[in-house]
């Protein structure tokens, strides 16, 4: 950790006055649930780029003197380390927003139960920041924990009321349900006293969606498995039986001999397309 936060303030040293500074690029950074500075971040990302493209120059300039490798140009040495430092740059533009889809998974699967935690606290009668820092010392969720121990800091460390401090969090939030769960029982408080009943309603609306989510996915793992009996049993059975026939009348499949065939797919096309299934069926379900 420290040593993360020293390549930070070096990054920012070195590179903290030419970070582009795009007003949209910034509201973008700021919810993408990256915890660090908009400037030290682009700090670090062309500190990285420059680092890794010196790297590249110096091997590439080694390999030319050390082992004079003729495929290795002038313009080959100079145009690898400039793609490489347009391509770091671009990976760290687009992390963002990889971090922003999956945060906004995280605290989407944890809300019912931030939800829950929330209304059994207010259940008592404590004034809403209190229901905010206690549900921030038990929720498990480490974005939501995060973003409510903020609400619960701007309150108790700046001196702002409730309604500014989670309207100034609210700006970093990527998840807007729950920008607005918090925004809605904050009102329902003023207006009610409690957000008991809000929150009561907001977990039967997550409570709905959540059978929905669940029968979506009962229906894409039926035709899932249909698609995987499909490619992985029947189609090599049917495969086989081609071949062994075009064997028998000697004739070869694609002027491959039999053996080169039953290699190539138990030991490669099988497990590739089991991999790829694998890896597909992963995305498809989340956590």
């Amino acid at each position: 950790m420290a040593l993360s936060k020293s390549l930070v303030r070096v990054s920012y040293a070195l590179f903290g006055r030419i970070v582009p500074r795009s007003k949209r690029l910034i509201e973008h950074y700021r919810k993408s649930g990256v915890f660090l500075t908009y400037e030290g971040y682009m700090s670090l990302a062309f500190f990285t780029a420059s680092l890794i493209s010196v790297i590249c120059l110096a091997s590439l300039v080694t390999l030319k003197l050390a082992l004079g490798c003729p495929f290795l140009s002038i313009i080959w040495i100079a145009i690898a380390p400039i793609s490489i430092f347009a391509l770091t740059i671009c990976a760290f533009l687009v992390y963002p927003s990889i971090k922003r889809a999956y945060v906004v998974g995280r605290i989407s699967r944890h809300l019912f139960l931030t939800c829950g935690l929330m209304r059994i606290i207010s259940a008592s009668g404590l004034p809403f920041e209190r229901v905010l820092e206690d549900t921030s010392q038990i929720i498990p969720e480490k974005y939501t924990k995060h973003y409510l121990s903020e609400i619960i800091r701007n309150i108790k460390l700046f001196g702002m009321g409730t309604e500014d401090a989670i309207d100034e969090v609210v700006k970093t939030i990527p998840f807007e349900r729950l920008s607005n769960i918090l925004r809605s029982s904050l009102y329902a408080t003023k207006t009610v006293g409690s957000p008991s009943e809000y929150l009561r309603v907001e977990m039967e609306k997550l409570r709905e969606e959540k059978i929905r989510e669940l029968d979506r996915k009962i229906t894409s793992l039926t035709f899932f498995g249909e698609i995987y009996i499909t490619l992985l049993v029947v189609s090599p059975l049917i495969f086989i039986v081609i071949i062994s026939i075009l064997s028998l009348l000697g004739v070869p499949f694609l002027g491959l001999p039999t053996e080169a065939w039953l290699n190539l797919l138990t030991f490669v096309i099988v497990p590739t397309m089991a991999i790829a299934l694998g890896i597909f069926l992963d995305l498809l379900m989340g956590e």
